[in-house]
């Protein structure tokens, strides 16, 4: 069974915003849990945030993804139907394999 996550750690993504951790946060809640207190949710943010993105460079192999060669795209069908590259699903676009 191959993984998406954890993905290479970016310099920034505007994805990883409080907001995202708060729609989380309500959920959890919204399940009946107990109410986040501030240091609840420092300790959710820190914890998706080691979900999402490789802690070291050892989380993410050097090896180049075997699907796409480390291009990240792959052409499905070029021949046949000339539809252009797709982003690889194996490495989900960023030509890497994850550990």
């Amino acid at each position: 069974m191959t993984r998406n996550f954890p993905l290479p750690k970016p310099a920034t993504d505007a994805r990883f915003t409080f907001g995202l951790t708060h729609d989380i946060a309500r959920r959890i809640t919204g399940q009946g849990y107990p109410e986040l207190t501030g240091r609840d949710f420092v300790e959710l943010q820190q914890a998706l945030f080691g979900f999402l993105y490789a802690h070291e460079s050892a989380d993410v192999a050097d090896a180049a993804c075997p699907e796409c060669k480390g291009s990240g795209t792959v052409e499905y069908c070029a021949d046949v139907c000339q539809c252009g590259p797709t982003t690889c699903t194996t490495c989900n676009g960023t030509g890497r394999v994850i550990a």
